[in-house]
């Protein structure tokens, strides 16, 4: 009995470290681009039960030209991985779009070149 009671205290404990997204955004020359809309959203828009992911994200980039987003609300704990997620990214009409399957508790970091 006490073992399962440690067994249970340790699970109890463990503390899910953050799911986020880093987009870095540079243009064809290799220069970040600061002020870029970043927009990230679920690919496919539904899931396979038909109803509409909840991921749904607009940010700028920073001076470094990187947005970072925490996805913790889409990642619940003891779940098969977390969701592909299309990225677009647009500044004075030049765009880049792609996909990235998100690892959870990770920053997963994605580049993107607008042109």
């Amino acid at each position: 009995m006490p073992f399962f009671f440690v067994l249970l205290t340790m699970t109890s404990c463990y503390k899910t470290k953050p799911t986020e997204l880093e987009v870095s955004v540079q243009d064809v020359f290799g220069n970040v681009v600061n002020n870029a809309s970043v927009k990230v959203c679920g690919e496919p828009t539904n899931s396979d039960n038909g109803n509409p992911l909840q991921a749904n994200y607009v940010q700028e980039t920073n001076t470094n030209g990187i947005a970072l987003f925490t996805l913790n609300e889409i990642y619940q704990p003891g779940q098969n991985g977390v969701a592909i997620l299309k990225v677009e990214v647009n500044k004075n009409e030049k765009i880049g779009i792609t996909t990235i399957d998100i690892v959870q508790e990770r920053r997963n970091r994605l580049e993107i070149v607008i042109e």
